[in-house]
């Protein structure tokens, strides 16, 4: 016959239960903190991941920014000689913004 053990009014445990019980398995215990900290490494990981490829996503509109501003100013720069008489002037722009193709 098994006996039953009262912890309380929710807790009902047989005496072999109570017999069984062992404490927790240090082996368990070192590869749960392993886990975590596997997971914690990997979490941080993802968010290094995340962040550099949203630097990417913002890269090439930096780029473009970049280049109309360069063609810009050698656009400026070819006007400014064509003015003062090193160039002929240049009938449209060599480097026509968006939509302005013909």
């Amino acid at each position: 016959m098994v006996q039953r053990v009262y912890l309380g009014e929710e807790h009902a445990v047989t005496a072999r239960e109570v017999t069984s019980w062992r404490p927790p398995d240090p082996i368990a215990a070192a590869l749960e903190r392993a886990r975590e900290r596997v997971n914690s490494v990997i979490v941080n990981d993802l968010r290094v991941v995340e962040a550099n490829l949203q630097t990417l996503l913002e890269v090439p509109s930096r780029i473009e920014a970049q280049l109309q501003a360069d063609l810009t100013r050698l656009q400026d720069s070819i006007n400014l000689l064509a003015r003062v008489g090193v160039l002929p002037p240049t009938p449209p722009p060599l480097f026509p913004k968006a939509g302005e193709w013909p």
